[in-house]
């Protein structure tokens, strides 16, 4: 047998010229181990990839076309079924792994790029391609992304992925799996350097909310933390000063954590515990004081120079939440400030409002009042549409803070659509949700849709609820003359009427890449609840542009078009969807496999149905304090004590859930949706 003895220049293969005519299929081959790529052949696609294009100058024509043939190999990936049976389906999460490992060992400027902006769709998508640590799709995205974001971070917080890696931290080895510590850490280890960083290695707090949460032995965190020691060669002192201010800042504090604790067994480190004296000082965010300087100044004409300072501020804020794992500062800030900003009302400082809230969100995406502001920000700078967008993502994402979906009515009866906010209201009511403003809110729209005896109606349901309510009571006394006059004072609220909705196109166009990421959410979110043709249409239109679109799918299985012998397997929420409608305690069982920390909303279903040992547990988890670690399922287990009662006896639970079954699916159908947004749950 002759061997092949030619020698390939190792900066020029004659492969390459392939990858530069046809880029895409090119590497497909690659992947897929067809390619002549002597002598390579048995190396994995990321190896093989590193020699062929490793020695290359990065404005070299076949780097180029790689890059772009990245993006165009991922979009038409995502268009394939993913296959069912074993085999096949490994095989394309090694080769979709191996795609996303080859952006980061060649540092694909475009294709990080792309897949940053893309993330919420791609970790959707490799939630699916998911059968253990070692083929894991989904960890294999994000591992690019912690490698690559220096290579994509730009001037300013857009690229900040700070939260992202915190949170995988605190849930690795809880929701997640515990290999997914490592890759929060990576990313910590690997955030762009930020001016005047408060610490070289956030890293460490995350450790310390990871060991916060799962309360680890000794072993565990000693496993986590000495490998990583070694990684950073440090003075004791160093050490002992990094981790002494960390856990003397109040988070940790208030947690009843004692410095070194989890370090103790590190004998540099146990020092720490025995003299306060010498403690270092803890790290401090920026003092309120200066916040409220700020807020003075934006209640008075433009000032050149604000914004640095606003800037700066804010930067200081972010370095400490990134250096600490703690927002609740910069939460705070970023509220007080932007509604500073927005009553200013001038078009910087609109802008500034915008980007503070964005900032804010990416720490704490549950955030109601962060959403306002930023629905409020481009509702006065006229992006109307935009403002409406993110107003029903902030409903889809918080379906039981009350406020928001208050604040989404007010801005539709502002803008002549009350048949839309009176249905937004009584959705409210049949949810078992509402408050008096929400009260106020239907007596209002019924004194001029219904007339006064709609009104009169509303306002007795109201105070049934509400007896105290002012607002109510005056509503009830201008009634009771029998006088109709007065509606249309009533009708917009006082916001409104001192400042109407005016649009603005040119604001319209400058925001539309901050919430395009939401708008087909918000399209799908506003005919979740509908059954005419055009919501079958809509939602047949996207799964066939997007046909592992969650969202879609979800409610293609609500109005009942999901179709049985669909190639594409349907997301958790989409066959939860699915088992609902039908009433299917069978698949209600097998879900709890895909998703186990869901488990509650399935035991509640099963429960719902019948089911007497679901009964027993979902009567046991009604009593539970402790947080499940998922904001969803929190404030949805408060919601459920809400319509069913806050003390149910067992011996009760079953005809309780009979008798509050519809408003009961119903809030099980919100909090499905909401947790389309957290893509990381499908562990």
């Amino acid at each position: 047998m002759q061997t092949d003895m030619r020698i390939y220049s190792p900066q020029r293969h004659p492969w390459l010229a392939e990858i530069e005519s046809s880029p895409t299929a090119a590497l497909d081959d690659l992947v897929r181990g067809y390619a002549a790529i002597p002598p390579y052949e048995r190396a994995d696609a990321p190896d093989a990839a590193r020699q062929l294009f490793g020695s290359l100058e990065p404005d070299d024509a076949a780097r180029q076309a790689l890059d772009a043939a990245i993006i165009d190999w991922i979009k038409q990936c995502r268009q394939k079924p993913i296959p069912t049976d074993q085999r096949s389906r490994g095989r394309m999460i090694r080769e979709v792994s191996e795609v996303f490992e080859i952006t980061a060992v060649l540092e694909m400027p475009k294709a990080a790029r792309w897949s940053l902006n893309h993330r919420m769709r791609l970790t959707d998508w490799t939630a699916g391609l998911i059968d253990g640590p070692a083929r894991d799709a989904r960890a294999a995205l994000l591992r690019m992304l912690a490698l690559t974001q220096q290579l994509v971070a730009d001037e300013g917080e857009n690229t900040n992925l700070a939260p992202i890696w915190m949170d995988i931290c605190r849930n690795a080895g809880g929701h997640l799996r515990k290999y997914y510590l490592d890759i929060g850490l990576l990313g910590l280890r690997r955030l762009p350097q930020m001016q005047y960083q408060a610490t070289e290695t956030p890293w460490l707090a995350g450790l310390a909310h990871w060991a916060l949460a799962h309360d680890p032995t000794e072993n565990e965190f000693n496993s986590e933390w000495r490998p990583l020691k070694k990684l950073y060669p440090r003075a004791p002192k160093v050490w002992r000063k990094e981790v002494g201010q960390l856990l003397r800042t109040a988070f940790f504090r208030e947690a009843g954590i004692e410095p070194p604790q989890w370090w103790g067994a590190d004998p540099e480190l146990a020092p720490l515990g025995l003299d306060a004296a010498h403690l270092p000082g803890a790290l401090l965010s920026p003092l309120p004081e200066e916040g409220n300087q700020l807020i003075g100044r934006l209640d008075g004409s433009y000032d050149t120079k604000l914004d640095g300072k606003i800037d700066d501020f804010m930067r200081r804020h972010v370095r400490f939440a990134r250096a600490t794992g703690d927002s609740q500062y910069l939460a705070r800030a970023v509220h007080l400030l932007s509604i500073a900003a927005v009553n200013n009302g001038g078009a910087t400082h609109l802008a500034k409002a915008q980007e503070m809230a964005r900032t804010g969100l990416k720490w704490q995406p549950f955030n109601g009042r962060l959403w306002g502001i930023w629905a409020d920000a481009l509702e006065t700078a006229g992006a109307l549409n935009a403002s409406e967008t993110v107003r029903w993502e902030s409903v889809r994402r918080i379906p039981f803070d009350i406020e928001r979906r208050n604040q989404l009515a007010e801005f539709l009866i502002a803008g002549g659509r009350l048949a839309e906010a009176r249905d937004i209201v009584d959705n409210c009511f049949a949810e078992g949700l509402g408050d008096g403003a929400t009260h106020a809110l239907r007596v209002r729209l019924a004194a001029n849709l219904d007339g006064p005896d709609g009104a009169r109606d509303a306002v007795e349901a109201g105070l049934k609820n509400f007896p105290n309510n002012s607002v109510l009571s005056e509503f009830s006394m201008i009634l009771s003359t029998g006088k109709e006059t007065g509606k249309e004072i009533w009708l917009p609220s006082r916001r409104y009427l001192e400042r109407p909705l005016v649009q603005s196109d040119a604001a319209e166009a400058a925001v539309f890449a901050d919430i395009a990421e939401f708008a087909t959410l918000a399209r799908c979110r506003r005919i979740a609840n509908a059954e005419s043709d055009d919501a079958v249409s809509e939602v047949k239109r996207i799964l066939r542009d997007e046909p592992e679109f969650a969202y879609a799918q979800l409610l293609a299985a609500r109005i009942g078009i999901w179709q049985q012998d669909s190639d594409v397997p349907p997301s958790f929420a989409a066959a939860f969807e699915q088992a609902l409608s039908m009433r299917d305690r069978e698949t209600l069982e097998r879900l709890v496999e895909r998703a186990p920390r869901l488990e509650a909303l399935i035991l509640l279903a099963r429960a719902i149905f019948g089911d007497a040992a679901a009964q027993k547990n979902i009567s046991e988890w009604l009593r539970e304090t402790a947080s499940s670690g998922i904001v969803t399922l929190d404030a949805f287990r408060n919601q459920v004590r809400s319509v069913l009662g806050e003390r149910v006896a067992p011996a009760d639970i079953a005809t309780v859930l009979h008798d509050k079954q519809d408003i009961l699916i119903l809030n099980l159908r919100r909090a499905n949706e909401a947790l389309l947004a957290d893509s990381l749950l499908a562990a």
